[in-house]
């Protein structure tokens, strides 16, 4: 995500680094036994119970992280855009896995093996303490995701999973942040277990009130600070 007016409010910056500040060396160990995967729209990758057998980092695409509750609803724990990574619970003793992850759009994975991840670990101190920053930041993120679950409205839900979108993926330019990847009413509706009136009508007034936009079917942040405010009320 290159938002020059974004990126220093963004709780995943060391993710961007944790393969940007690699040296050639070190990702050529570290990707080469790695497995190049291409997965359709809606695949699900990794489903609770499933084997943690590997680590992936995100080519190019979109994949939602997500559990279910009881009655079916969805609680997404974030969206793993171009050059993230998930499935690294597995590195700390996560041998099953304990949520989905499914794609939002065509994508590219490579998936590392977990032993040679862990080796990797332990010859790179460096990386093996930006690995820990980002599983704190993970376990943030769960926290507030179930707390807006719990206790957040639907407007505040809608906001969230809009600014979960443009963390994944985005450009900006002239202080407009767009979301690289497309999503339809009924789509953010499943995510958030509301309906597509609901979500229609929330994201109309938030047009006429210029906080979002909508062009060519791409979703477009006019004012990023308003908009994370509402999920903080």
């Amino acid at each position: 995500m290159n938002n020059a007016g974004v990126t220093e409010t963004r709780d995943d910056i060391s993710e961007a680094n944790l393969f940007a500040d690699l040296t050639d060396d070190q990702r050529a160990t570290l990707f080469g036994n790695a497995r190049e995967q291409i997965f359709p729209r809606n695949a699900l990758v990794f489903a609770p119970g499933d084997q943690s057998t590997v680590v992936y980092y995100v080519v190019a695409g979109l994949v939602k992280v997500y559990d279910l509750t009881g009655d079916g609803r969805e609680i997404i724990y974030r969206m793993c855009g171009t050059n993230n990574w998930f499935g690294m619970s597995a590195v700390f003793g996560g041998r099953v896995r304990p949520v989905f992850a499914q794609t939002q759009a065509q994508t590219k994975v490579l998936a590392i093996g977990l032993a040679g991840f862990e080796r990797f670990i332990q010859d790179n101190p460096d990386f093996s303490i930006a690995v820990i920053h980002l599983l704190g930041q993970r376990l943030r993120q769960a926290h507030n995701a179930i707390t807006e679950f719990v206790i957040g409205d639907v407007r505040s839900r809608i906001a969230q999973i809009i600014l979960k979108f443009a963390e994944a993926g985005s450009s900006t330019r002239g202080g407009v942040v767009t979301i690289e990847n497309r999503f339809t009413h009924q789509e953010i509706a499943n995510m958030i277990g509301a309906t597509r009136t609901t979500v229609t009508k929330v994201i109309n007034e938030w047009k006429r009130r210029e906080i979002i936009h909508v062009a060519r079917g791409r979703i477009q942040i006019c004012n990023y600070e308003e908009l994370t405010r509402l999920i903080r009320h």
